[in-house]
């Protein structure tokens, strides 16, 4: 049974065209890429392959033909199975050769000698028959896997050039200028994560050795700034009255006397 292809319209949905590779919201690898494709096997399809026999079945992820009419190849690989189960070329010999004496003995040899030859006949012609179809059937493969090669190679290589010449960043960088001249008017300035359910008071603006800037939210909890979804800037707290965690004002009630 032939193995189910690799999803490669799921694979590939995450990839947008136009965009920096560094901008993408979900980091696609190089090789989620050549397996979405189909260029390149999963670690179980290349260690399922390494150990199979010459006449297995294609697996389904590198099947470039799947006509039954092209099947004369597996069909005429089983029959190869099927003589060397029973013995051997020898074997089949053998017992054509047992069956050919007992029909003589009860037809005669005239008889006999033309079922051979007209036999002979048909037996030759349906090996190069065969042989023929085996012929058309390995070259109409070869020229489908170079296509289908050819044509992925070009996608991908046109993705990724693309996407590595165009300046990474953009979007982080003007966020990150945007944040900066808030928090520098002394506002409360509030953020939205894409994983976090309520929005938090930015409390620093960092750049990392690597690249890129992180948000700080309170104390350890920091967030790349490409997580950053939304933000919005606050008045200035009123008189007696101050921001909470979670961008709601608080009023502060004064003491009141004993």
């Amino acid at each position: 049974m032939a193995e189910k292809p690799v999803g490669a319209e799921e694979m590939l949905r995450p990839l947008e065209w136009a965009v920096p590779a560094a901008d993408l919201t979900a980091n696609v690898k190089l090789q989620d890429l050549l397996i979405g494709l189909q260029l390149l096997g999963t670690d179980e399809q290349r260690a399922q392959a390494a150990t199979n026999e010459w006449n297995k079945d294609t697996p389904g992820s590198i099947q470039v033909i799947r006509s039954g009419a092209m099947g004369i190849t597996r069909w005429w690989a089983r029959l190869t199975r099927w003589v060397a189960g029973a013995g051997g070329v020898a074997a089949v010999l053998g017992t054509t050769a047992g069956a050919i004496t007992a029909v003589r003995e009860a037809l005669g040899e005239p008889l006999i000698v033309a079922l051979v030859a007209g036999g002979a006949v048909v037996t030759a012609s349906a090996l190069l028959s065969a042989a023929l179809l085996i012929k058309g059937d390995l070259e109409a493969r070869g020229v489908a896997t170079a296509a289908r090669n050819s044509g992925r190679a070009e996608v991908a290589a046109a993705f990724l050039t693309g996407t590595a010449t165009l300046p990474g960043q953009a979007k982080g960088q003007a966020l990150a200028a945007e944040l900066t001249a808030a928090l520098s008017g002394g506002r409360p300035v509030f953020v939205q994560c894409q994983d976090l359910l309520d929005p938090q008071r930015v409390t620093g603006l960092s750049r990392v050795t690597a690249g890129g800037y992180q948000v700080n939210l309170g104390g350890d909890l920091w967030r790349p700034i490409e997580h950053v979804i939304g933000y919005r800037i606050e008045a200035p707290p009123a008189a007696g009255a101050a921001p909470s965690a979670n961008g709601r004002s608080k009023v502060r009630k004064p003491f009141g006397a004993r």
